[in-house]
């Protein structure tokens, strides 16, 4: 979406980086011992992946990147004025948010990343 295009990019290096290393230690264990099981959660795939279907998963176009709990600036987060501050406000329609709190999702991305990992891990 354009917003901190630098740390977007080191995410997505260290998780190719991951994924090279656990398919060498996959091909390892295979040799070693073929009943072990390597499973790998990419928490910024699914994170991208809702982000990706917001509008279809019926997030707000206009809360996308916003905090729901925050105060200040475009994203509505300040780190001087956290969630739980007084004075903080808190959103009324949570349903409609990605954020919670600027640092963490809502318990309805958090379920939408789930049901992306847990498909993904099955196929």
């Amino acid at each position: 979406m354009g917003c901190l295009r630098e740390v977007n990019e080191f995410a997505r290096y260290h998780s190719n980086y991951l994924q090279r290393a656990l398919h060498s230690l996959r091909q390892k264990l295979k040799r070693d011992n073929p009943k072990v099981v390597v499973a790998y959660a990419d928490y910024y795939e699914a994170l991208e992946s809702v982000l990706t279907r917001a509008l279809f998963l019926g997030f707000d176009r206009g809360s996308l990147l916003k905090s729901c709990c925050g105060i200040g600036g475009i994203y509505n987060y300040d780190g001087l004025g956290m969630c739980g501050t007084p004075g903080v406000p808190v959103c009324w329609e949570l349903e409609k948010y990605i954020y919670w709190d600027g640092i963490h999702m809502t318990r309805k991305t958090y379920r939408h990343m789930s049901e992306f990992l847990i498909s993904d891990m099955l196929s």
